[in-house]
């Protein structure tokens, strides 16, 4: 209960928060809807027509990244062909992009720097179009994101035992 009462005297720490449950509902809104533009229906159409050898196969000779189709077609074989999820994974990845400003961009940068972070991860307008698309940039996103983190930290953790 104590730990409770002190998470609501960081007021930056309740106003993130607040930041990312907003954020995540506005990123959430252009995932409901079925309509495909052709770069969608080819992600659609790799994930739900191919077996992940298939799927590798293909990428092989593509510049789209392998892994976001495995994943597509994960959630293909679990849910069927349904679109929205499609777009949902989308916006899951950027929520867990905003929550990063939390957990990780906080730690290292600071409250201030952190709630800036999550805040341009959900309103920035670009992000709102890749939440929204069954494409790849999202992810891209998250997974740059988590290696320059990581890589800044071996960097520092490194550097401090010189």
């Amino acid at each position: 209960m104590e730990k409770l009462k002190n998470v609501f005297k960081d007021k930056t720490l309740v106003f993130h928060i607040l930041i990312i449950v907003i954020g995540i509902i506005f990123v959430s809104l252009s995932a409901f809807h079925s309509n495909t533009w052709f770069d969608e229906s080819y992600s659609v159409g790799i994930s739900s027509d191919h077996s992940f050898a298939e799927i590798w196969t293909i990428g092989g000779h593509d510049v789209h990244p392998v892994l976001y189709y495995w994943i597509l077609h994960i959630i293909f074989l679990i849910f069927g062909n349904q679109i929205m999820l499609y777009r949902l994974f989308s916006v899951f990845t950027i929520a867990i992009l905003g929550i990063i400003g939390l957990t990780h961009i906080r730690k290292d940068f600071g409250p201030k720097v952190g709630l800036l972070f999550s805040f341009f991860a959900y309103f920035l307008p670009i992000n709102l179009v890749y939440a929204g698309e069954i494409r790849m940039y999202s992810l891209a996103m998250l997974l740059v994101t988590l290696m320059a983190i990581y890589a800044y930290r071996i960097y520092k953790n490194n550097s401090e035992k010189i």
